[in-house]
């Protein structure tokens, strides 16, 4: 439905405006209709109000009425007397009471008094109705008559003949307590507004719906629904506008709002009760002015609720919205003033407050009661979530996720002060974080060119020295000299090459080839290259092996450096005629390698300070390295997703070397 243009939008709600009115009275009708017939146990079948029993019902009720009224004349009876008179007519004396009835003045009557001879009628006295005979003649005239002269019925209501109610209560009645004559009639065209006329237009109401009504009422009901919600869907809508167009009147308070509607629709009401007499046109005229001013105040009021629905003002634009605000506000404002500790204290004094009071108000109280702390759980399960949500972002902070922030603007108060603080130190540390990776950056740019700026002239200078090898020197200090350059040219370019390989593994500038690898046979070949320097230096080396295979992935070429560089640190800091053990275990998820021996020099150093580079573990500068062996083997091992830690205790350094098992 909301596809539909906007511009067509008014013709829809105008259609459905006047469909409303008309399925209204279509479906009050469909109900008069089932009510009628309900109630009066009507046959379908005739279609003739004077035909029906509930004519003949108020027809004979109207004859013992006017029987009973005029033999109680003297002592009650809603009776008027136009006049009493005595007329003669072939030496008879008749005396006619000329009655005039407020109520069912359609219905005519003669009724004489057999005992008094005295006449009653209701008919007005004119030259036509001066007599008793006349007035029969006239009774005879009307287009329906029930007569009851000498015990007989002379009638052309086939529902008052004397087959249909000799066997009644109401017949009985005028046999056995009444001594009387009576003539009564009827016109078919009504004149007066009173039970027979209301019970007639019932009648015509009723009768044309009486076989569709039980399937009309449904239809009526489901189209006024879609009307209404048509109208509500395209209440608000403007042609070439998206927003929900609102006037002045669905600006105004709610509370507001709905008092003018109330007010005119009671000023409708008692502008129709105020009147004093009301004929049949202009009682027709009011009830339907009635009927619209109801159904225009109805509209104003549900489109107006709609309008402010859609727009999300209803709650907004009340009385009671607003001065709940204000006092919110000023409260929040003054309670913002106070100390954390005082704020706490305010609280509890004021939920003690509300208990004490609500407990006096015995089944309200305790439901107010339990309300109040249901909102207050919800409040202080809120305020528990965000800070959870908090205290996660802090460890997250702690764990070195800096680029973690909170959305301020879901914190208030003292929580949100919070959340400042925290996005503030998180971009703190960022920085520091960026500026320190920036220094690092620059300072293995800084290594790796200066180890190339270095690594020329020191080709050169081996190449030199190598060739000086070859010719004949003058003496044998010029030979002893020629030695102390070429080792000292040799470390020069192996410290050259680790600061290269160090830079690359430090900033992972390395491309690997992962493999599978066989640790065992890893292992036998570093510990068979090193076999003799071991010896040199008088070091048992044992190794322990799993039986099961140890394969894992990883690239054969720098683990095997990593290894290199191990054993190598083994050979320069080992204690001499020591052992030194190498264990290849299998774990649950990994392959561990653990290499362990004895320092021949106190550590007193930290692991950790032991893996920074140029960081050696004996502090003399006699044993050539470039304290880079460690960094540069943790540096390949993470670089192959394997994970590379030192242990030291007392003299005994270890090294655990593990990747995960395939």
């Amino acid at each position: 439905m909301e596809k539909v243009p906007n511009k067509y939008a008014m013709l829809i709600r105008i259609v459905c405006y006047i469909a409303i009115p008309i399925l209204m009275l279509s479906m009050l009708q469909c109900i008069l209709s089932i009510a009628y017939f309900a109630n009066h146990n009507q046959r379908i079948e005739i279609d003739n109000y004077f035909e029906t029993e509930q004519f003949s019902d108020l027809y004979m009720s109207s004859i013992l009425n006017n029987i009973d009224s005029n033999y109680s004349y003297y002592t009650q009876g809603p009776i008027d007397v136009s006049y009493l008179e005595e007329v003669s007519q072939n030496g008879i004396k008749e005396q006619i009471n000329y009655r005039t009835y407020l109520e069912n003045r359609n219905f005519k009557f003669l009724i004489i008094d057999n005992k008094t001879n005295t006449a009653y009628t209701n008919l007005p006295s004119t030259m036509k109705t001066d007599t008793v005979d006349k007035i029969k003649q006239e009774l005879a005239n009307y287009s329906y008559y029930w007569n009851w002269e000498n015990e007989t019925i002379n009638t052309n209501i086939e529902q008052l003949s004397l087959e249909n109610i000799k066997y009644t209560g109401r017949y009985e009645m005028i046999v056995q307590d009444y001594d009387c004559t009576i003539y009564t009639g009827m016109q078919s065209t009504l004149s007066y507004y009173d039970d027979y006329y209301s019970s007639y237009i019932a009648y015509q109401i009723a009768q044309p719906m009486q076989k569709t009504a039980f399937i009309n009422l449904p239809i009526c009901f489901v189209l006024i629904v879609l009307c209404v919600l048509l109208i509500g869907i395209y209440t608000g809508r403007k042609k070439g506008e998206k927003e929900i167009y609102l006037n002045w009147f669905d600006k105004i308070p709610l509370e507001v709002a709905g008092t003018f509607l109330l007010i005119f629709f009671f000023i409708a009401i008692f502008w129709f009760f105020g009147l004093f007499e009301i004929n049949n046109i202009i009682a027709i005229i009011i009830i339907i002015s009635i009927l619209g001013v109801s159904y225009i105040i109805g509209m104003i009021g549900y489109e107006t609720l709609v309008k402010r629905i859609k727009s999300h003002t209803l709650w907004k634009n009340t009385l009671l919205y607003r001065l709940i605000r204000v006092t919110i506000h000023g409260t929040k404002k003054v309670f913002n003033n106070f100390g954390l500790a005082t704020k706490i204290v305010l609280a509890i004094l004021a939920f003690v407050f509300m208990v004490i009071l609500l407990i006096q108000w015995d089944l309200i109280g305790v439901l107010l009661l339990v309300a109040m702390c249901v909102l207050i759980f919800k409040y202080t399960f809120t305020r528990l979530t965000k800070l959870i949500k908090i205290k996660e972002t802090v460890k997250q902070l702690y764990e070195g996720n800096t680029q973690i922030r909170l959305q301020e603007e879901e914190y208030e108060g003292i929580l949100k002060e919070l959340c400042i603080y925290i996005n503030d130190i998180a971009g703190g540390f960022t920085n520091a974080i960026e500026k320190s990776l920036k220094s690092e950056r620059m300072k293995t740019e800084l290594i790796t060119n200066v180890s190339h700026d270095i690594k020329t002239p020191l080709t050169s200078i081996i190449n030199y020295v190598d060739l000086l090898k070859k010719e004949e020197m003058p003496n044998e200090k010029a030979k002893e000299y020629l030695e102390i350059l070429d080792k000292k040219s040799q470390r020069l370019k192996r410290l050259t090459e680790d600061l290269v390989e160090a830079s690359k593994a430090s900033s992972g500038n390395i491309k690997l080839t992962m493999e599978r690898l066989d640790v065992k046979e890893l292992v036998k070949q570093i510990s068979g290259e090193f076999e003799d320097k071991l010896k040199e230096k008088k070091l048992e080396l044992i190794v322990s092996m799993p039986e099961e295979e140890t394969i894992i992935i990883a690239d054969s070429r720098y683990l095997y450096r990593v290894m290199e560089n191990m054993y190598s640190n083994i050979v320069k800091y080992a204690l001499p005629d020591s052992r030194v053990y190498v264990d290849i275990m299998r774990k649950e998820k990994t392959i561990e390698i653990q290499l362990k021996n004895i320092s021949k020099n106190k550590l007193n150093i930290s692991a950790d300070e032991l893996m920074e580079r140029f960081v050696r573990g004996e502090s003399s500068r006699n044993i050539e390295g470039s304290g880079l062996g460690l960094s540069i083997a943790q540096s390949l091992t993470e670089l192959q997703k394997g994970k590379f830690n030192i242990y030291l205790d007392g003299d005994l350094f270890k090294v655990t070397i593990s990747f995960e098992k395939k």
